[in-house]
């Protein structure tokens, strides 16, 4: 168990070298060591849920906003504000270590899987999802575009009900035909950068539109 631990960890070295990450375009950035260092790291990686809370994806959908505090709805309702903003901000924010890692209070998941390989997404995270996997965007029958941000579904059947946020930041629950291809895609890139979530210096989503847009704060 511990060759295995300690193989994974070489490996991400060569991935990432010290005090950076490399994005999925091969972009280099530099990151900046928290004075703080974490003694005990999350696991995220997929695993069977052995609370029973997430059997049905109904079941996790209701936990997760029973468990939401009034802090982190607030974040998260600033984030789908500004969510398209984001995006099409995203040389920028590509090009920041602090801005990629900036927090994002969102939690996906699946049944039977729970919350695992969704914990700690980032601001990056969401871009380059965004940007990778065509089916974020979503249409509905006016032909309006939404980016989807929140899933929750069956990682079998394919059955969901995710959530996806419009221009002006109101959101609505959508089912997509191509669960399948989103969740995957979602988990490999956010625990691409579980190490340097927990290593790393972020500013907060409030300091990342401060930045970008100093009028707005």
């Amino acid at each position: 168990m511990n060759e295995t631990k300690n193989l994974r960890r070489n490996e991400e070295c060569e991935v990432f070298p010290e005090n950076t990450i490399v994005l999925l375009d091969g972009t280099k950035l530099q990151c900046y060591p928290k004075n703080d260092q974490p003694d005990n790291r999350e696991n995220n990686e997929l695993q069977l849920d052995t609370t029973g809370v997430y059997f049905r994806t109904r079941r996790q959908a209701n936990s997760q906003s029973a468990t939401d505090n009034a802090e982190n709805e607030i974040l998260k309702q600033f984030f789908l504000l500004n969510a398209f903003d984001f995006l099409n901000n995203a040389k920028r924010i590509l090009s920041d270590s602090r801005m990629f890692l900036a927090p994002v209070p969102v939690v996906s998941g699946l049944a039977y899987t729970g919350t695992s390989g969704f914990r700690r997404p980032t601001l990056g995270v969401y871009i380059e999802w965004w940007l990778n996997n065509s089916h974020t965007l979503h249409k509905d029958e006016n032909g309006n575009e939404s980016l989807i941000y929140r899933l929750s579904g069956s990682p079998l059947s394919g059955s969901n009900c995710c959530k996806s946020v419009f221009s002006d930041g109101h959101d609505i629950p959508v089912k997509v035909n191509c669960f399948k291809e989103l969740w995957p895609s979602f988990v490999e890139i956010n625990t691409r950068y579980d190490e340097a979530k927990l290593l790393y210096e972020s500013y907060t989503l409030y300091e990342v539109v401060e930045k970008l847009w100093p009028d707005r704060i």
